[in-house]
């Protein structure tokens, strides 16, 4: 197991997700950077079991995606930023509906509040890749709680589909700010944490 990253909220909210679709038998993952997306990126990139390609195109990232996914028959995980840049995989995510290839999608995105703001990248992606998704859940947003990490852990654990899944699943994560470096101080839940990760 790769060590929590709990420098902030983000990180370990991010690390516990990934850790838990290791267990899944995670072992590939496809990555287009973006800023909402960091802490998404930097999760996968630093856990050991994951070997993790970046590709700045999505339609490309997604179609290196299904071909991992078709070769290896376990589920791959596709990561984008927010906005429109998820909208460039429907192409390869019809792909994997059609023929039961294992993906996990995973789209970062804004709180409600800050959505149809006027401001760029603020499209609405709920349910955006329609009737190709075989499951699809809008994550809340991070919080230092033992029962939301509970939830994180089940929730996760579903969108992989269990070992053998066989249609693209679909989850979008929700960051308010997803750069920010906050302090966790007193409220860390460390030893909840550790315990449920080590029972999982």
């Amino acid at each position: 197991m790769t060590p929590l990253d709990s420098r902030n909220l983000n990180s370990l909210w991010c690390s516990v997700m990934i850790e838990t679709w290791v267990r899944e038998g995670l072992q590939f993952a496809v990555v287009s950077p973006g800023s909402r997306s960091t802490p998404l990126t930097m999760a996968v990139a630093r856990h050991a079991a994951v070997e993790t390609v970046v590709a700045i195109d999505e339609r490309s990232a997604a179609f290196h995606a299904l071909g991992l996914a078709r070769g290896g028959g376990r589920p791959v995980v596709l990561i984008c930023t927010s906005g429109s840049a998820g909208a460039h995989y429907l192409p390869a995510l019809i792909e994997a509906h059609e023929t039961a290839t294992p993906l996990i999608v995973v789209t970062a995105d804004r709180p409600p509040e800050l959505r149809d703001c006027t401001s760029g990248q603020t499209i609405n992606q709920h349910q955006l890749f329609g009737h190709y998704s075989t499951w699809y859940h809008e994550f809340a947003l991070p919080a230092l709680e033992g029962t939301r990490f509970a939830y994180l852990r089940q929730t996760t654990a579903r969108s992989g589909g269990g070992r053998r899944p066989q249609a693209p699943f679909i989850s979008t994560r929700l960051f308010e700010i997803p750069c920010r470096l906050c302090r966790m101080g007193a409220k860390r839940p460390a030893s909840p944490l550790k315990s449920m990760m080590r029972s999982g």
